[in-house]
């Protein structure tokens, strides 16, 4: 199975919605309906995670986040998969943590 555009955009838009960086949801959608290029211009981090051991959909999915979103960074954690959270919470709370500590969620104005 491969992800089309649309999807992997509504993926990731709904997460997006409440962002200090973005001053509307008009603003969100104009990114969504903008597919790649509207992607490229989201400046938030992101994080694409990844169970290794996952089905290989799931490495396309990451790869093609790591295309599309100008400032996201890849945590590959080896001989996961996609229930990575339920096998071990340390390996995905470490990797969120150090993401969070990278790049530090702002105060609400």
């Amino acid at each position: 199975m491969r992800w089309s555009r649309e999807c992997v955009a509504a993926t990731w838009a709904e997460p997006l919605l409440n962002q200090p960086a973005l001053t509307s949801r008009y603003q969100l959608l104009s990114y969504h309906r903008a597919g790649f290029a509207g992607a490229r211009r989201i400046p938030q981090p992101a994080l694409a995670v990844l169970g290794t051991a996952s089905p290989p959909m799931f490495a396309e999915r990451q790869k093609l986040l790591l295309h599309w979103l100008p400032n996201a960074e890849p945590l590959d954690l080896p001989g996961l998969t996609h229930l990575l959270q339920a096998q071990d919470p340390a390996a995905v709370a470490g990797g969120l943590a150090g993401f969070f500590a990278r790049h530090p969620i702002p105060e609400p104005l």
